[in-house]
Formats: structure tokens, C-alpha cells, sequence
């Protein structure tokens, strides 16, 4: 259906270690030795490997969590030439840079990285 994403229970790979510590740690001398979690306010992402995809190709899905404050003013390029051929998204003034976009083989995204 298109649209739509299933996501099989328990195919989520947590990248928390404080997740995969085994179950007779006590996670209070975990946070004291490693600190506080950080805050997790910050762009998300998905990739599904071509083995789990409907077909059979990668799918990266990137959300950049942009604030308010900045203005998401953008203008979608298309770079073509001699060894190069990408597409994505740019600030108006700076085309040189794609800043969220792809090629045949690769994807790419901005983050927030604590704004």
C-alpha cells in the first residue's frame, strides 16, 4: 500500500548502552559512572537494509528537527555533470552545498545537533 510502513516488532536496534547492559547491572551506578542520558531532542532517522525492503532496494527516511527560530527556507537542486549526478535540498544563495539530498548510491541529511 503505498504509504504505508509496517515495522516488524522487534527489528528496532536500540543504539542506547544503557539499554543493552544485562539485567543484574544496577542502572544507578550505570548513570553515576556514565552520567545522565542526554536529552533526546534531535533528528530521527530510519534506514531498512535492501533484505527487509518491499523492493528490495535501501530506504533511508531522515527527519532534521529544525527549531523555530530558523527559517526553512530552501530550494530543491538537481547537480549533473561529469562524475557527479545529485539531487536534494539547499539554502538559496549556497547551491555549491546540498544540504539534505541523494545520489544513486548514497543519502545524507542535516541534524539539529542540540539546537
Amino acid at each position: 500500500m503505498t504509504g504505508s510502513v509496517v515495522i516488524d516488532a522487534g527489528s528496532i536496534v536500540s543504539f542506547d548502552p544503557l539499554e543493552s547492559a544485562t539485567p543484574f547491572v544496577d542502572t544507578d551506578i550505570v548513570y553515576d559512572a556514565a552520567g545522565a542520558p542526554p536529552d533526546r531532542e534531535a533528528s530521527n532517522w530510519l534506514t531498512v537494509s535492501p533484505s527487509a525492503a518491499a523492493r528490495n532496494a535501501t530506504l533511508a527516511v531522515m527527519g532534521p528537527q529544525l527549531g523555530y527560530y530558523y527559517p526553512e527556507i530552501v530550494q530543491q537542486i538537481h547537480l549533473s555533470g561529469p562524475g557527479i549526478e545529485a539531487q536534494g535540498a539547499a539554502v538559496p544563495g549556497l547551491s555549491m552545498y546540498i544540504l539534505i539530498g541523494r545520489t544513486r548510491d548514497y543519502a545524507w541529511s542535516l541534524t539539529s545537533a542540540g539546537n
